[in-house]
């Protein structure tokens, strides 16, 4: 349980931090997380949805499946 409110407590952090538009590698080196969930985190805070293809390779149309 104490985990749970650590943790808890190190994203509402993190999300507040996000919110004042502190970046996203000084929030990650500040709460030592990995940058990763930061990213996560400040996607899920605006309705994205995480996909496995950068946007810039969609549009480059770089995605799979690649033509072949």
């Amino acid at each position: 349980m104490l985990e749970n409110d650590w943790l808890d407590g190190k994203i509402s952090k993190a999300r507040e931090w996000l919110a004042q538009d502190k970046g996203l590698y000084e929030t990650a080196q500040q709460l030592q997380m990995p940058l990763e969930e930061m990213e996560y985190i400040f996607l899920r805070m605006h309705d994205y949805e995480p996909t496995n293809v950068h946007p810039d390779n969609l549009a480059a149309a770089k995605a799979p499946p690649y033509p072949l």
